[in-house]
């Protein structure tokens, strides 16, 4: 009785350490800090791997994302666009957001009213992700 005592001490021994090992391990390779500030991990360290490549998408030029708003006035008005005129005090940049804020100033071959556009234009693909066509008139257009 004294021997199958002492296997199965020992066996429980052996599987807690296992398990304690395995714990461990995991901890320090999952929740090791960033020393060096070289961006890699305990694995890449201990490989003495390279860091991996920021991936930093291109961004289209400010005059791509005109180009796009514009061409999307022309295919929305049709052949009433007398005129379209970029407003480069009112258009920004949104660097945290990735969109260029396009503002147009529109004016109809069949009015002589002046109509104000604004494109979200995203930039990194050019691609229109909101776009409103309103007329410059009263107190809540300001407000948009």
């Amino acid at each position: 009785m004294k021997r199958k005592y002492k296997e199965g001490l020992i066996v429980t021994a052996i599987a807690i350490a296992v398990m304690a090992a395995s714990v461990g391990i995991t901890f320090a390779i999952t929740n090791t800090p960033a020393t060096g500030g070289d961006g890699r991990n305990f694995v890449q360290r201990a490989l003495n791997l390279a860091p991996p490549p920021e991936v930093v998408p291109a961004e289209i030029p400010l005059q791509a994302a005109y180009a796009a708003c514009r061409a999307h006035i022309e295919r929305d008005v049709g052949a009433d666009l007398q005129s379209a005129h970029f407003d480069n005090r009112a258009s920004r940049h949104n660097a945290s957001e990735n969109y260029y804020q396009i503002f147009v100033n529109v004016h109809f071959r069949s009015s002589s009213d002046s109509v104000y556009s604004r494109c979200n234009v995203s930039s990194i693909d050019g691609t229109i992700e909101e776009y409103r066509l309103r007329s410059d008139e009263g107190f809540m257009f300001r407000l948009f």
